[in-house]
């Protein structure tokens, strides 16, 4: 597949933001820059991550023509599951959507770790094995009369 040029202008977008805007905030991660991972055809679009010294988000740019009828929040149904992104919008690039994978991100020790979970996060939401191993539905909320007072909750008595 032919590099988009929407994703070489999200890089410089978010590099550019990290010299200017971002350049003494303390979340930032030094050991870390702005690269996209394994941006691939998706829903007529592309998804894949954004790794930044202050966050990763997973990113969906829509196809080009829908960029004029944007709506500022989506649910994308990847094989994984449902997930909600955020539109942004940056001159260069248009309309894309952001759903917040970590932040900050001063956990990961390198650029390469960084893009290694990157790696394994597009695997694992294209998976279509995930949405099945993922219970369907929450526990049922515990009856009135099992409720625990503050002093029993510290204590680790919780019924």
């Amino acid at each position: 597949m032919q590099a988009d040029p929407r994703i070489t202008a999200l890089e410089a977008h978010f590099r550019e933001v990290q010299s200017t805007r971002m350049q003494d905030v303390p979340i930032l991660n030094p050991r870390l820059q702005v690269e996209a991972i394994g941006f691939q055809p998706f829903e007529d679009g592309l998804l894949g991550v954004l790794v930044s010294p202050w966050f990763i988000n997973l990113v969906w740019l829509p196809p080009t023509e829908q960029d004029a009828v944007a709506t500022d929040e989506i649910v994308l149904g990847l094989p994984a599951g449902d997930y909600e992104f955020c539109r942004s919008h940056v001159p260069a690039v248009g309309n894309f959507y952001a759903c917040s994978l970590f932040s900050p991100v001063l956990q990961f020790e390198s650029q390469a770790a960084a893009v290694l979970t990157a790696q394994h996060v597009m695997l694992a939401l294209m998976d279509g094995r995930m949405h099945a191993a993922r219970p369907e539905a929450m526990p049922p909320k515990p009856a009135k009369g099992n409720t625990c007072s503050r002093r029993d909750f510290l204590r680790g008595k919780f019924a």
